[in-house]
C-alpha cells in the first residue's frame, strides 16, 4: 500500500490574491513603460521647439541686419545694435492674432516722437520735429509753412554735400549750390557741369569766373533795364601811361608813345586828354601795370593854379605851365568876340579857388 503525500489545500482566497498581485504587477509595468514614453515625447517636443524658436530668432537677426545695412551700408552692424532692432520687432499675440508691439510713453499730437530709453518708451523730440495735416514738416517749429521748414541752419557735409535745386514744374537737380573747400560758395550747373557763380568769403562776387578781383566781376555781356547807380560821377578809361601819374593831374597825349598818356607840362595844349580819376563812377577797359585811369566826362576833382587870376565858378580850365596842372584860360577877342582856343579846353569849374595850387570839382567837357 502506498502512501499518498498530503499537500495542503489552497483556499480559493489564496488563489484570488495572486491573481491579483500578478494583475497589479503587469499593470504597473504597462504604466511605467507609458510614463517614460510620455516624458520622452515631452523633451523631444521641447527641443523641437527651442529649435524652431532658434531657428525664428536667427531669421529675425539677419533681416534687421539687412535693414540696417541698407539704411546705413557704412556702419557696421554689432550684435548690440541687432539685438536692439529685434527686440522692437512686433512679437506674434499668443492668441494668434496680427503682430504687435507693446509701446509706452506720452507726446503731443503730430509732432514726430523718439525713443527716450531701452524699455520702449517715447516722447517728444528736444527741437521739436512736427507734421501738419497738409504734410509740411517743421524742425524747430510746431507751424511749418513749406513741405520743410528748419528754425535754425542746415549744415551739409562730404565729397557731394550741397544744396541741390530740381525745377519746380520737373524733376532732378539743375543747380547745386555747394562749399568747394571752405574759401568760398558756388553755384553749379548739373546740365553743362559747370560752375555758374562764385562768392569768395571776401564778399568777391564772380559770375562766370570762380576768381572775382572785384565785388562784382562778370564773365560775359551785362543788360540792365534800369538805371546803373554809382557813387562816383566820372566815366574813365584805362589807358597806359609813361610813367606813374597822380590822382588829379591833367594828361596830354604821348607824342613819343602811341596810345599813352603823360602829365601836362605846356599852357593851351590841344593834346589834353583828360585828368587821372581816383575814384571813377564807371571804368572802360583792362586795368594792369603802367595804366592809368583817364576820366574824360563826367565830374572829377582837378589839381588847378590860380596864379594867373581867381577862379570863378563856371570859368573854363586850359592846361598850364605846371605839370599836370589847370588854370583859367583867357579869351582871345577876335572882332570884339571873346573866343577860347578851340581844342584847349578841359572843362568847367564847379567849385572857387581865390589863389595859389589846390583841387576843385570840375565838370569835363574836352573841347
Amino acid at each position: 500500500m502506498m502512501n499518498r503525500t498530503h499537500r495542503p489545500r489552497r483556499s480559493r482566497h489564496a488563489l484570488g490574491s495572486a491573481v491579483l498581485l500578478a494583475s497589479a504587477f503587469v499593470l504597473f509595468q504597462s504604466q511605467t513603460a507609458s510614463a517614460q514614453s510620455g516624458l520622452a515625447l515631452t523633451t523631444a517636443a521641447r527641443a523641437m521647439a527651442a529649435h524652431q524658436k532658434a531657428t525664428q530668432d536667427e531669421t529675425v537677426r539677419k533681416k534687421a541686419k539687412a535693414e540696417n545695412d541698407q539704411l546705413d551700408p557704412s556702419a557696421a552692424t554689432t550684435e548690440a545694435s541687432l539685438q536692439s532692432v529685434q527686440s522692437a520687432k512686433p512679437a506674434k499675440n499668443p492668441s494668434g492674432g496680427k503682430e504687435h508691439i507693446d509701446i509706452g510713453g506720452s507726446g503731443n499730437t503730430n509732432q514726430i516722437a523718439k525713443w527716450i530709453d531701452d524699455a520702449g518708451n517715447l516722447g517728444n523730440t528736444v527741437a521739436p520735429i512736427f507734421e501738419t495735416a497738409g504734410g509740411n514738416v517743421g524742425i524747430g517749429t510746431t507751424g511749418p509753412t513749406d513741405k520743410l521748414y528748419v528754425v535754425g541752419g542746415i549744415t551739409t557735409s562730404g565729397s557731394v554735400g550741397g544744396l541741390s535745386l530740381a525745377p519746380r514744374n520737373g524733376s532732378g537737380a539743375i543747380h547745386e549750390w555747394y562749399n568747394p573747400s571752405g574759401t568760398d560758395v558756388r553755384l553749379f550747373n548739373t546740365a553743362t557741369g559747370s560752375d555758374v557763380m562764385t562768392i569768395q568769403n571776401g564778399g568777391n562776387v564772380g559770375i562766370g569766373t570762380t576768381n572775382p578781383t572785384s565785388k562784382l566781376y562778370v564773365n560775359g555781356d551785362i543788360t540792365a533795364s534800369g538805371a546803373i547807380n554809382a557813387r562816383y560821377q566820372d566815366v574813365a578809361e584805362w589807358v597806359p601811361a609813361s610813367h606813374a601819374i597822380t590822382a588829379g593831374s591833367v594828361v596830354v597825349l604821348d607824342t613819343v608813345q602811341s596810345n599813352h598818356v603823360l602829365p601836362s607840362s605846356r599852357a593851351y595844349d590841344t593834346r589834353v586828354a583828360g585828368v587821372v580819376s581816383a575814384n571813377p563812377g564807371v571804368i572802360l577797359g583792362e586795368g594792369g601795370a603802367g595804366k592809368v585811369m583817364v576820366a574824360t566826362t563826367g565830374r572829377v576833382r582837378v589839381k588847378v593854379d590860380a596864379a594867373g587870376g581867381p577862379i570863378r565858378v563856371g570859368d573854363l580850365l586850359v592846361t598850364s605851365d605846371k605839370e599836370g596842372i589847370a588854370m583859367r584860360s583867357q579869351p582871345l577877342d577876335l572882332g570884339g568876340t571873346a573866343i577860347h582856343r578851340p581844342g584847349t579846353l578841359i572843362g568847367k569849374a564847379l567849385e572857387p579857388l581865390e589863389k595859389g595850387v589846390g583841387e576843385i570839382l570840375v565838370l569835363l567837357s574836352l573841347q
